[in-house]
């Protein structure tokens, strides 16, 4: 019996054993087999990670007079520094105070061996402003009071010394020693930069916080400037150091696009200069400006004011700061399209350059309901200031920026041709420059099924009825100034990239609109319109420019009727020097919004765009010193 019991003991147990041994047998394979590919992720998990390539957005360059490149949009590491104010109160009573004064006392060498405070407010946009220079010394005293107000007394918990500061900058932060007190600290982050600060804000356009170009070249080429980041995989030691013949995948990180704008940096910086004082001497709304070479179509400048800065884009308010005018407003230019209407009849063969016309009454009258001519008619054409010219050559209508003259000579080009001229000089559609926001503007259909009303083809010759752009007229303007041929903006001028190198942007032919005799005419006849015309503040000493005036009229919105008496869109269009066998090199196209004079809003063109365009155009012809040919 004892023996079956021990058979049975061993039997049982041995049992047992073997069923644990399944059992254990059955986990481990579901371990190591079913579950491999998950605790295997799991172990990698612990010592094989993934890191970040970092890669750089393409930087922009605009160019000085002697074809170097000027740095003005990049990549760089920024830094913020700020006071983490309970930690600093913690540590005393009165520290915040004292520490505050001893801010402002703190002095850091400079890289030319100078020694600045590290706290400055002499570069301020205010002080910098005020030439006085005991008022001066009086705005950086309240300043100074003010920052040791708010640093003692303010009750947020942090308070910021730098912000988005420059690596010299924050480096001044860390020679005076002020982190060995651990209520500073400082936090970096990569940024873009534009070391300009302002200085072609609306062709640059800026960076977003998601790192998305907005406006100007930013957002126009958002995609070819973006970087790639790249990732690296691979066995890592417990201190983040990657073995050298370990494990690993790369997918390499790819910089964005550089590109090398037409812009020359020392041209922009004083267009900008003389713009902004104009829009501020004529108390305009805003003022806008594009110089171009006619012959290359190169954009040689382009401002928009009020400006900003890019550096700090998220102090505007208003978003319609970003708008470059050039490219995104559209209006009516009033006479400014005189010379491309006479340009089209002469080239049309309608008229020759010693044509005249007569004018018996010094008006013309329109049927209100028709549009068609009509003694007696509501609607009535005369010229600026009820001014009489019973007899006018085609050369005196643009010195007297006759309406009537012009609405005369429109009758012989007809609409057909009037449409199909304008439409050629590339009105009506967008011009491709490589800028974002870019407007078509707008003009009247003309086609078998609808035709132009007479009016319309009267007040079209005086730039009424249909709507433009700045680059639009600027190109047009080209047109005139070049042996007739338009051509679309360019101010891209190279792209260089780490795949395909350097590539060079051509100027780009759209199509030959008039001949060249047409343009040596007409370039004659503007710069008559100049010396002896409404356009005669234009002038610039030594030099023969053409030049016209324009005063445009602009719609109520509450009435849908014009304003009679103001606001006004004041324009100038000139180029020069004008030559007789050669293209002009330097276009300007200079637009001022609602200006006014002397508390009047009843202001001409003559009055502000002319001389405003006659001090960029003399700056512009001694910077690239070209020169005079009178």
């Amino acid at each position: 019996m004892k023996e079956k019991i021990e058979v049975w003991r061993i039997k049982f147990i041995t049992g047992f054993f073997i069923f644990l041994f399944l059992l254990v047998s059955a986990r481990l394979f579901k371990l190591q087999v079913l579950d491999q590919d998950y605790y295997t992720s799991i172990a990698e998990g612990q010592y094989i990670q993934s890191k970040e390539l970092p890669a750089k957005r393409g930087s922009i360059f605009f160019k000085n007079r002697y074809g170097e490149e000027v740095l003005v949009a990049k990549d760089e590491i920024l830094y913020d520094v700020y006071v983490i104010l309970p930690s600093l109160s913690a540590q005393g009573e009165d520290v915040r105070k004292k520490e505050g004064e001893k801010l402002l006392t703190i002095q850091v060498k400079n890289e030319d061996g100078s020694f600045s405070n590290l706290i400055s407010f002499e570069k301020d946009e205010d002080v910098l402003k005020e030439k006085d220079q005991k008022k001066r010394e009086e705005l950086i005293k309240k300043k100074k009071e003010k920052f040791l107000k708010d640093f003692s007394e303010t009750t947020q918990t942090y308070f910021f010394l730098g912000y988005r500061i420059s690596k010299d900058e924050f480096k001044k932060f860390e020679d005076a020693k002020i982190f060995e007190n651990n209520a500073y600290r400082y936090l970096f982050s990569s940024g873009r930069i534009y070391p300009k600060g302002s200085i072609g804000s609306h062709v640059l356009g800026f960076l977003n916080a998601n790192r998305e170009g907005n406006y100007g070249v930013e957002g126009f080429a958002n995609e070819i400037l973006k970087e790639s980041k790249g990732i690296i995989k691979g066995e890592f030691d417990k201190f983040g150091r990657m073995f050298a013949f370990g494990k690993k995948d790369k997918l390499s990180a790819e910089n964005g696009t550089d590109l090398y704008l037409t812009i020359d940096v020392g041209l922009q910086r004083e267009i900008e200069k003389i713009l902004k004082n104009g829009v501020e001497r004529y108390k305009a709304k805003s003022g806008s400006v594009v110089v171009v070479n006619p012959e290359t179509g190169e954009i040689l400048s382009m401002a928009s004011y009020p400006n900003f800065d890019p550096n700090f884009f998220f102090d505007v308010s208003d978003a319609e700061q970003f708008n470059n005018k050039n490219i995104s407003d559209q209006f009516e230019t009033g006479s400014t399209m005189k010379p491309i209407f006479m340009a089209s009849a002469l080239d049309a063969g309608v008229v020759k350059e010693n044509s005249k016309v007569y004018d018996k009454t010094g008006v013309l009258e329109y049927d209100i309901v028709s549009g068609e001519k009509k003694v007696g008619g509501d609607l009535k054409i005369r010229n600026a200031l009820n001014a009489r010219f019973p007899v006018q050559t085609m050369t005196e209508i643009l010195q007297n920026s006759s309406n009537i003259g012009m609405a005369l000579i429109s009758e012989k080009l007809g609409s057909d041709k009037a449409y199909e001229y304008l439409t050629n000089f590339g009105f009506g559609k967008k011009t491709g420059i490589e800028l974002s926001n870019e407007t078509s503007g707008t003009i009247k259909p003309h086609n078998t099924s609808r035709k132009w009303l007479e009016v319309d083809l009267a007040t079209s010759a005086f730039g009424q009825g249909f709507s433009v752009s700045s680059i639009q007229m600027a190109m047009a303007g080209s047109v005139l100034a070049n042996g007739g041929n338009l051509l679309s903006p360019k101010i891209i001028d190279k792209t260089i990239d780490e795949k395909d190198g350097e590539k060079n942007m051509p100027s780009n032919f759209v199509r030959q609109v008039i001949s060249k005799e047409t343009s040596r005419i007409i370039s004659t006849m503007l710069v008559s319109s100049v010396d002896k015309g409404y356009a005669k503040k234009g002038a610039v000493a030594g030099y023969a420019i053409a030049g016209k005036t324009g005063t445009g009229e602009i719609v109520d919105p509450n009435t849908g009727f014009y304003y009679r008496n103001g606001p006004f869109n004041n324009t100038f269009l000139g180029y020069g020097p004008v030559y007789p066998d050669k293209p002009s090199p330097i276009l300007i196209f200079v637009r001022l919004e609602e200006p006014e004079v002397n508390g009047s809003k009843f202001v001409f063109a003559e009055s502000t765009a002319a001389p405003l365009f006659s001090e960029m155009m003399k700056f512009a012809l001694e910077y690239f010193q070209i020169p005079k040919n009178r």
